[in-house]
């Protein structure tokens, strides 16, 4: 990925910090849509090109699923790392906030942005796949981790009748049921 203005991007729930390498600068925004429009102002500011911009970010999961989207609707470049390739190829670092963590990443992005693919739109229908299987995952999960918990119950004594284990069932019933 080769652009000219690399930003790097720490994002948490509720706040996106962004840093851009070329101008030095720092802002942090709300992980929404009105943030997200506040974004395209601060590269304006920045006389920032979107089609110039390329956004480095760590995998956080659900936390960036709407900016991704936005990313995509504005056609700008990103790339998301494993946030341990990030801090190993930094070496021992000191101080910790998501302000110095967005200028890190914009620096590992200037580093690597050569050897980095910029993230493709994903298939709406199979976003929504990979959605639906982690749910699934995380009921089996659930599930099995229930089944170990009445065995163990059952081991120590405790009866069939007794409420820790009928609530037990009762939630096995309902994960079974999902």
């Amino acid at each position: 990925m080769k652009v000219q203005h690399i930003i790097g991007a720490d994002l948490s729930k509720k706040t996106i910090d962004v840093f851009c390498h070329s101008t030095g600068t720092h802002h942090c925004i709300e992980n929404n849509e009105s943030g997200f429009r506040l974004l395209l102002q601060w590269f304006k500011e920045q006389n920032v090109s979107t089609c110039q911009a390329g956004i480095f970010m760590e995998h956080t999961g659900l936390y960036s699923y709407l900016f991704e989207e936005f990313l995509h609707r504005y056609s700008i470049l990103f790339v998301k790392v494993a946030a341990l390739e990030i801090l190993r190829s930094q070496g021992i670092v000191r101080g910790k906030s998501d302000k110095i963590d967005a200028r890190r990443i914009a620096l590992y992005g200037v580093e690597k942005q050569h050897k980095l693919i910029p993230h493709a739109p994903v298939d709406k229908d199979l976003d929504r796949l990979k959605m639906l299987n982690t749910v699934r995952s995380g009921l089996v999960r659930q599930k099995t981790s229930l089944k170990c918990s009445l065995k163990e119950y059952r081991n120590i004594g405790i009866k069939e009748s007794d409420l820790i284990i009928k609530s037990q069932q009762k939630v096995l019933a309902m994960l079974e049921k999902q």
